[in-house]
């Protein structure tokens, strides 16, 4: 109905009260005999309690579906859009009031759906969000940290309590990441670069940075989305990659260049000297089997390498006790050269599931660099035990101790990469190849289980083998 409609129809209702009143207020005995104001206070006593039932007729009418309709907008504006609204008195109301609750209702549904849709994206994102492993920061002009992702909290160690409230300098305290933030906030277009996060005993943690300008919902002001990628674990491998392709080009170098001086020698007139050129085939020979033993030992570490990659290293339930006295009868006449005691210690009835041929090489090495750095008359051990848990149940314990010269603290962490040498002058001249220790990690590591050294200087070397149960 048009509000026109409306309009006519109170006022129809209204002169029909009108006449109404006019007919009962005629109809009174003494109507014609009362002054013109009296019937005029007498119809306004009988339309009044005609005029007051209209009303309360009329207020129910329209009061009812206009509170309907007042509580669903209160309960848009709260966001409350589920379920969505029927309005009772309204279809029963006016034809405008019925058709402004239909509205009303259809906007709530439609709403409703545009929330659910709208949360379940944010609820998607969330996730991405927190389980990416990557390390994501939002923040906004100021500077101040508006949203981190778990893999940051952990990487920089910043409680949730920080977010929305510190700047990103007070909250991280890295001036590189800093200036980044900064260059973020800039930069028209998406920037990238490298962050150090400086730790303790010069192991840093090294940190690929994207950062890109957002526009944040909050401010006109852009703020910046930073995305840090850890490639520590890259940079290591790749230093040790160089280290490695210098130290195996200067290895192969020094008995390459010795063959090659002695032969020119020998071809230049040495020959017609006896002495001279026998000293000259045992250098030349010497130098030849250091070359052999580097090619040796190379070809070792990456066959152990190719297979613990390809899982292809057949593992089987033997005795310990077997592999470690095969090792022992390796490495006696070597000992006994420099009057070196071995003993053996192991409880009875060690087993594992080990490659014993790969077990015993691990072994041999570490004996024979116990041998070589241990005083002449001195001794190693050679222990074997089960840790907390049984035989069975806990870790298998392989040590090799001497008392020999011992190792400073700075070498220890990187005793276990090829060709590196924590006394290079000493190392050449026992005649070790450098890839020894190498070895061991490497088969060990076959074996699911860890290699370990603690050692004093002036007090000996352990090295220990940890072998998974089972």
């Amino acid at each position: 109905m048009h509000p026109k409609g409306f309009f006519w129809q109170i006022c129809g209702v209204l002169i029909i009260f009108v006449i109404v009143a006019g007919f009962i207020v005629r109809r009174l005995p003494l109507a014609g005999e009362l002054p013109l104001m009296t019937e005029m206070i007498l119809l306004a006593l009988v339309l009044a309690p005609l005029a007051a039932f209209a009303a309360w007729l009329l207020s129910r009418r329209l009061g009812g579906p206009l509170n309907e309709i007042r509580a669903g907008i209160e309960e848009l504006a709260k966001n409350s859009f589920s379920p969505p609204r029927r309005f009772r008195w309204a279809r029963h109301s006016f034809r405008e009031i019925d058709r402004l609750a239909g509205a009303l209702t259809r906007l709530t549904e439609e709403l409703a759906d545009r929330l659910n849709a709208a949360e379940q994206e944010r609820s998607e994102l969330e996730a991405v969000f927190s389980s990416m492993v990557e390390a994501v920061m939002v923040i906004n002009h100021e500077e101040t940290l508006v949203s981190i992702n778990k893999a940051a909290a952990r990487l920089f160690e910043i409680p949730a309590s920080a977010v929305g409230k510190k700047n990103c300098l007070e909250a991280v305290r890295n001036l590189e990441l800093h200036r980044f933030a900064q260059q973020s906030l800039r930069a028209e277009r998406p920037i990238e670069g490298e962050i150090v996060l400086r730790g303790e005993e010069g192991r840093n943690t090294y940190l690929q940075a994207h950062g890109v300008r957002i526009r944040m919902r909050e401010s006109a002001r852009p703020g910046a989305l930073i995305v840090l990628n850890d490639v520590t674990r890259l940079r290591r491998l790749e230093n040790i990659r160089r280290d490695f392709v210098a130290n195996v080009s200067h290895e192969l170098k020094t008995p390459i260049t010795t063959i090659k001086g002695f032969s020119e020698t020998l071809r230049d007139g040495a020959l017609a000297q006896p002495e001279e050129a026998g000293r000259f085939v045992e250098i030349i020979l010497k130098n030849s089997d250091r070359l052999h033993a580097i090619v040796e030992d190379l070809l070792t570490l990456s066959r152990i390498e190719e297979q613990g990659d390809n899982t292809e290293i057949a593992l089987e339930r033997e005795p310990l006790a077997g592999v470690l006295s095969a090792a022992l009868e390796v490495c006696a006449l070597k000992a006994k050269e420099k009057e070196i005691g071995m003993r053996l210690e192991a409880e009875p009835g060690l087993t594992a599931r080990i490659n014993a041929p790969l077990l015993e090489q691990a072994v041999t090495n570490l004996l024979v660099n116990a041998i070589k750095y241990s005083h002449p008359g001195g001794e190693i051990i050679l222990r074997a035990k089960a840790e907390a848990g049984g035989a069975n149940g806990g870790r298998l314990r392989i040590e090799v101790r001497d008392f020999g010269v011992g190792i400073e603290a700075h070498h220890l962490p990187r005793l276990f990469e090829r060709f590196y040498r924590s006394d290079k002058a000493r190392s050449r001249k026992l005649g070790g190849t450098g890839l020894g220790l190498a070895i061991v990690k490497h088969i060990v590591q076959a074996h699911g289980g860890e290699v370990a050294v603690q050692s004093e200087p002036g007090r000996g070397s352990t090295f220990t083998i940890l072998l998974p149960p089972g």
